[in-house]
């Protein structure tokens, strides 16, 4: 009996550990509606179309990071800190990076699980450049040569 309430208690704990911090994405989405809310069309041609990155890698990242997030991406700017800024891995499920790799499969074929380096991406700007960078160089491999 103790030991089953011991475990109950222990998996609450975890589950708090392991879950988004809802306060914190409270107080983000609060700073973030100070800034004005662009569309997703406003938002890639804003932000992302001068650096030519696809608009389905754009699209990509504003569905997939408000999903993970629960914040107003349409409020995010490409120099908003992943971590000191957005606060992602608060904010996101723990396992919200390996979501990211798997959608990314699902939607582009590319697997990104050796690649993704999220310590080497400091802002939103460095995450949708790495991800267009992915999509572009598995579109632009050269064809095998057919052998005879």
């Amino acid at each position: 009996m103790w030991r089953k309430l011991k475990n109950l208690f222990l998996n609450c704990r975890t589950y708090a550990d392991l879950s988004p911090d809802l306060a914190t994405r409270h107080s983000i989405n609060c700073w973030l509606r100070s800034r004005r809310s662009l569309s997703f069309s406003e938002w890639h041609e804003c932000w992302w179309q001068p650096k030519a990155v696809s608009d389905r890698v754009s699209r990509f990242v504003y569905d997939s990071l408000k999903r993970y997030s629960g914040l107003q991406l349409a409020c995010v700017r490409p120099s908003d800190r992943l971590e000191e800024d957005l606060c992602l891995s608060l904010v996101c499920w723990y396992d919200w990076n390996i979501r990211l790799c798997e959608d990314f499969w699902q939607c582009f074929g590319i697997d990104l699980t050796w690649e993704l380096n999220l310590q080497a991406l400091s802002t939103l700007e460095d995450l949708v450049l790495f991800l267009d960078r992915q999509l572009l160089a598995a579109t632009n491999l050269p064809l095998e040569p057919q052998i005879k």
